[in-house]
């Protein structure tokens, strides 16, 4: 695999069905691990528990980005490539978030809404 270990997912928030099948096409043809759906039952769940193939209940709120989860042991040299692909393959750039022993803990909602501050932080800083 171009970078990641063999047991590693990455996981997507926010695409519709067309969309995670171009990307598991996208995945396929760059060597990236396939790509597996966060359901909206699984965003009051741990970073952990969705790892571990957590089910979950639906929420009632579910937050309007795109996001993709990659794995706790990316390297940089993945996540370049991973960029990389994105951007040579014309595709929107979603929020990126890596698992890290801080945020495993966190459920997936608090994740995205802590990720959404730091983007909205980063284009204040910008302008």
């Amino acid at each position: 695999m171009a970078e990641f270990q063999s047991d590693e997912m990455i996981y997507l928030w926010g695409y519709t069905a067309g969309e995670i099948e171009f990307l598991a096409a996208f995945h396929k043809k760059h060597d990236f691990p396939p790509p597996r759906p966060i359901f909206v039952e699984q965003l009051d769940l741990t970073i952990a528990e969705i790892l571990a193939g957590g089910e979950g209940i639906t929420p009632k709120k579910q937050p309007p980005v795109r996001v993709i989860l990659l794995p706790k042991k990316s390297t940089d040299a993945g996540l370049k490539a991973y960029l990389a692909a994105f951007k040579e393959n014309g595709l929107p750039r979603p929020i990126f978030a890596t698992v890290t022993d801080s945020n495993e803990g966190w459920t997936f909602t608090y994740l995205v809404k802590h990720l959404m501050e730091e983007q909205a932080e980063m284009l204040k800083r910008s302008r």
